[in-house]
């Protein structure tokens, strides 16, 4: 559902920009409550009030222009906010963190620019002084009108609602300052942020699709279709941010079924498996709260496409992808917006399987090569490094892009190289301490009031999901191979006894010299299907169940669920029930993730919620490790028991 309703934004000669709320009337109405508004404001009033009168029974149009002219002076000027003789000495980057450090417990909007994207912004808006852009509701969306020019639309009255100023004095250091004010009463804090992050989309970004709706809308309107708005602003995000959500999944899930197929290869025990099989967590862990502190203080698009390319070492992409997301979405829709793109972990729960299934199940890729000395290809490696191509990809085309120009550094280069190599080694003396100190001091409002009870909550709950949803769930493809591998009669036998009482047969052998053979075959990855689509199912189901039920109700029944299955897999002896008690057990608390990630995002002021999600993911990312030792190192000679622990975690 979608609804529009009259808003403008608008840009005057001094540099700002406003959102307003139209209300069509005609022009003596306006002008009367324009000067029922001056009598109240200015105390020049009665000495002008007859040349007043004259000029609005003359021309009520003309005094109304007089007027929206003499409104449009901005609030503020740079002066009266900061004392520019201070920061004369300061470069850019010092200058924009001043400005973001000082309005951060500020209720209103801030931001830096650089010339060049000004300059862009200025630009695009002479060409494309009109525009419209969707405003999430809970309901659906609203259709926002923008307006880059000193006159209302129509000469229609339009009170303030969002006002934001670009301030252009310190515009020679290479720097423009940003600051918008919003009322309360007809925006939310949230709202506004998403009405600045849709108007940068499209005006500063060069992004083929946008600016094709932007030509359309001012060269062709009667082709301009609001769906197609809707479908690049929110649909194109979150199809983006859940496919970097499933480039994270596949290479950290993998594992699961990479680590069993090696086991032959590297001569490994349970206890190295495990060890291994965990390290994929470790590594992100260690890197965990630098990307939320990177993410909040760069912002969340400049650390997104970075962590891209790194996302080999880094599974940045998966932490910036939802307050990047977060960002375009009021607070009424968020924890639904949140939970859908998380919906995208399922699909990568189908991935996974789906390549394992060529190279790992299929009679014609088994072959052995041999590299160098005793060390051969096989195609468990193969899958290996398919997990990495995605995250290859962009580091790869930048390579290229460089060796594309063929021509060597200019002497004029060289010379910035060496003027940036001193500014930086005279920053870095200064600053090492300074920056890990900023970072302990940036995550500080999280463990203070009101924050820190409902933030410290969320990080142990966090970690009890991580152990079900990842600690075991990486083991799960291993698990069911195991089962479906198991040779002789398995009726009225439970999960622990399928997986680790070894059918003996009819003949027992006597000889003391047997040497038991290596096996690291699988045998079709079809339960690992269904996993990932009951992931898809359970995550459509969360999704619609927000729309009437509260989060609360979900969460708790998705705990309830989990605990459940673990109980039933401990006892139930029918196939079925074996393979979705555990499915359960795994995807209701995967599930939970997403939902709580979603509350936490909402929970938090916009400023540290990249802090916010990573520590709490970081807490998830630990549980997963942790359960992924105690899994593989324990079950085998303690199944029940880790299996009763695990069930009673979510209850506890």
């Amino acid at each position: 559902m979608a609804c529009a309703r009259k808003l403008l934004f608008r840009v005057f000669p001094n540099n700002s920009l406003s959102v307003h709320r139209t209300i069509t009337m005609s022009a003596a109405r306006r002008a009367e409550e324009a000067i029922e508004k001056l009598k109240e404001s200015n105390p020049y009033y009665s000495k002008y009030a007859a040349k007043i009168a004259q000029l609005q029974q003359t021309s009520a149009e003309e005094f109304l222009d007089r007027v929206e002219r003499v409104a449009e002076l901005p609030h503020k000027k740079l002066t009266d906010i900061m004392k520019l003789e201070l920061i004369a000495d300061k470069g850019a980057e010092e200058i924009s963190q001043i400005w973001l450090e000082y309005h951060k417990s500020k209720e209103v909007l801030a931001a830096t620019l650089t010339t060049a994207q000004y300059e862009t912004l200025m630009a695009r808006a002479k060409e494309h002084p009109v525009f419209i852009i969707p405003l999430p509701r809970s309901e659906g969306f609203e259709f926002v009108m923008l307006q880059f020019a000193a006159n209302t639309v129509h000469h229609e009255n339009a009170p303030e609602c969002l006002t934001m100023v670009h301030y252009t004095e310190v515009q020679d250091k290479g720097v423009v300052l940003m600051r918008g004010e919003y009322d309360n009463k007809v925006l939310t804090a949230q709202e506004a942020q998403c009405l600045a992050n849709e108007l940068q989309m499209f005006y500063l970004k060069p992004d083929e699709g946008k600016l094709r709706l932007l030509e359309t809308f001012t060269r062709k309107p009667d082709e301009f279709k609001h769906m197609d708005l809707i479908k690049e602003v929110h649909v194109f995000a979150t199809l983006t941010l859940g496919l970097l959500q499933m480039l994270t999944i596949h290479e950290t899930m993998g594992m699961g079924i990479i680590g069993p197929a090696s086991v032959c290869d590297l001569h490994m025990n349970q206890a190295q498996l495990a060890s291994l099989t965990a390290a994929g967590f470790m590594g992100i862990i260690c890197s965990s709260y630098f990307w939320g502190y990177i993410t909040d203080k760069k912002g969340r698009r400049w650390t997104l496409l970075r962590t891209i390319t790194l996302s080999n070492f880094v599974a940045g992409p998966s932490f910036v992808a939802a307050t990047y997301l977060s960002e375009f979405c009021s607070h009424r829709i968020l924890i639904r917006t949140i939970t859908h793109m998380y919906m995208f972990t399922g699909f990568a729960m189908v991935y996974c399987p789906g390549w394992a299934s060529l190279f790992l199940s299929a009679s014609f890729m088994e072959f052995e090569v041999d590299v160098v000395g005793s060390l051969t290809l096989r195609p468990w490696r193969v899958l290996g490094c398919l997990n990495i191509i995605p995250g290859r990809g962009l580091a790869t085309m930048e390579w290229i892009s460089r060796k594309n120009t063929g021509r060597p550094l200019s002497d004029e280069q060289k010379e910035h190289l060496r003027t940036y190599q001193d500014h930086v080694e005279v920053k870095r003396r200064k600053g090492k301490h300074n920056f890990l100190l900023s970072m302990l001091n940036d995550a500080m409002p999280l463990f203070r009031k009101p924050f820190v009870g409902y933030f410290v909550c969320a990080c142990l709950v966090m970690f009890v999901l991580g152990l079900l949803a990842n600690g075991l769930g990486i083991w799960y493809t291993a698990m069911r191979n195991r089962c479906n591998m198991r040779q002789g009669n398995t009726e009225g036998m439970t999960f622990c006894r399928i997986l680790f009482v070894p059918d003996m047969g009819p003949i027992v052998e006597s000889e003391s010299d047997l040497e038991a053979v290596c096996n690291d075959s699988f045998l079709g990855f079809n339960d690992s299907f269904i996993l990932g689509a009951v992931y898809i199912v359970l995550y459509n189901l969360s999704w619609l169940s927000l729309f009437c039920v509260h989060k609360k109700v979900i969460f708790v029944f998705s705990l309830v669920a989990a605990s459940t299955g673990g109980f039933l897999l401990i006892f139930v002896t029918n196939y079925t029930f074996q393979l979705f008690s555990l499915v359960f057990l795994i995807a209701f608390p995967g599930v939970t993730v997403g939902l709580l990630g979603g509350s936490l995002l909402g929970f938090v002021p916009t400023y540290i919620r990249g802090k916010a999600l990573c520590i709490s993911l970081m807490w998830c990312r630990c549980g997963a490790a942790i359960g992924a030792i105690l899994v593989g190192s324990n079950i085998q000679d303690s199944c029940e028991l880790i299996l009763l622990a695990i069930a009673i975690l979510p209850l506890s």
